[in-house]
């Protein structure tokens, strides 16, 4: 390990930029352990993340799992009441029109390679309005740092596994977090959403941050908190919490707003 951290230390320091090494971090996900770096940078903290060779990446409705299954009944009693306000005919109709959705919202099944990176661990929202995206992923990527790719993102996000939920098929407890907004301000309610993911990332858990990528068709991690306040139901905000939803940018409007916009920090490593 010592071998290992001592050839990271020194790709790191071929940067030029003044990380400190402050220690190592654990993460647990279902039952599987990872342990990496915690770097620090001018107060901020970030992550050592490996890549991935080969990493399989996006969604197909046809070829993929759905983390939506009509036996968790616990799970889904606001899913019951969606279907009741939503006039869908039967629990077919309802998971029909989920597919239909994501369909149009998620990026495409794919594979990619993923190289070593340094990720800041949660992501900071613009500090002023910016008149459009493209002007957004323009200065966000002015060195040292840049922004991740739409696969980079996904990857980072889901940590190579391949549910469509980072946390894996179940909606226990999430939906409580997701609907209530009270319990998720409140530390003592943030069972799911608001812990760190399998690489001790902070990513995909508030549908009120549009995400900046290196890409100026889309955000990734959130509409704005337009499908959640605009009542739209499940079918539209849970694919929000998904590693692989697009928020298109022509659904951003004019401009884009320092309250709702964000963007993480990363280095790709030589």
């Amino acid at each position: 390990m010592s071998e290992l951290l001592n050839s990271i230390r020194s790709r790191i320091k071929s940067l030029g930029i003044d990380f400190q090494f402050t220690g190592t971090v654990r993460t647990r996900v279902n039952g599987t352990e990872r342990e990496t770096w915690l770097l620090e940078y001018e107060g901020s903290q970030f992550i050592f993340v490996p890549g991935q060779k080969h990493v399989t990446l996006g969604w197909d409705t046809d070829r993929c799992p759905l983390g939506v299954r009509r036996e968790q009944e616990e799970d889904l009693k606001n899913l019951e009441e969606e279907m009741k306000e939503g006039g869908y005919e039967s629990w077919g109709d309802f998971m029909r029109k989920w597919k239909e959705h994501l369909s149009r919202c998620l990026s495409p099944l794919r594979t990619a390679d993923i190289g070593d990176l340094i990720v800041e661990v949660d992501s900071r929202y613009l500090e002023e309005d910016a008149p459009s995206l493209e002007q957004a992923v323009l200065l966000l990527k002015e060195g040292p740092f840049t922004l991740a790719t739409e696969d980079e993102w996904e990857y980072l996000c889901n940590g190579g596994t391949r549910t469509l939920f980072r946390w894996g098929d179940t909606l226990s407890g999430v939906m409580t977090e997701i609907y209530n907004v009270s319990a998720v301000s409140d530390a003592r309610e943030k069972l799911i959403l608001e812990q760190p993911n399998m690489l001790g990332l902070y990513i995909a858990y508030d549908s009120y941050k549009n995400e900046i990528i290196d890409n100026v068709q889309y955000t990734k991690g959130g509409d704005g908190g337009g499908s959640l306040c605009g009542g739209d139901g499940v079918i539209h905000v849970l694919p929000c919490y998904t590693a692989f939803y697009r928020q298109p940018a022509a659904e951003h409007g004019c401009g884009l707003s320092k309250h709702y916009y964000c963007y993480r920090r990363i280095v790709r490593l030589p």
